[in-house]
């Protein structure tokens, strides 16, 4: 079935949606499903994972709004670049440390909390800013 946008969450851009829609629901299951990930390698697959599309879809971002000389591209990519240095931060200490509840923690803060935020007003903002394009 998939991860169901919040009313709050929803852009309008349906790239953006569906990208946060697959980024949120695989949070989520990562996030739920801690003891579903029984072992240090399965944990760091599901953060890879994660991770990767995570960038994958700061970079589809960034490349929409450059295409669109979107006015706000510099304050919006500096917010992309704490969420990679944050996750970075976050894969170097698992890999050290192993799948902690610390780490899921972190994890948790950053997507769910930070990131939702993140949504409600930065990818809001300039979807409405750039409606139609």
């Amino acid at each position: 079935m998939g991860y169901t946008l919040d009313v709050s969450l929803v852009t309008g851009n349906r790239m953006i949606d569906d990208q946060h829609r697959e980024l949120l629901g695989r949070a989520y299951d990562m996030i739920n499903s801690e003891q579903a990930l029984p072992g240090y390698q399965e944990f760091m697959a599901a953060f890879t994972f994660l991770k990767d599309y995570v960038f994958y879809h700061f970079n589809a971002e960034e490349e929409f709004m450059e295409k669109q000389g979107y006015e706000r591209l510099s304050a919006h990519r500096s917010e992309h670049d704490y969420f990679r240095k944050e996750l970075a931060a976050i894969e170097k200490d698992a890999s050290q440390k192993g799948a902690t509840r610390e780490i899921s923690m972190r994890i948790h803060m950053l997507i769910v909390d930070r990131f939702i935020q993140h949504i409600r007003t930065t990818d809001r903002r300039m979807a409405a800013a750039l409606q139609g394009a």
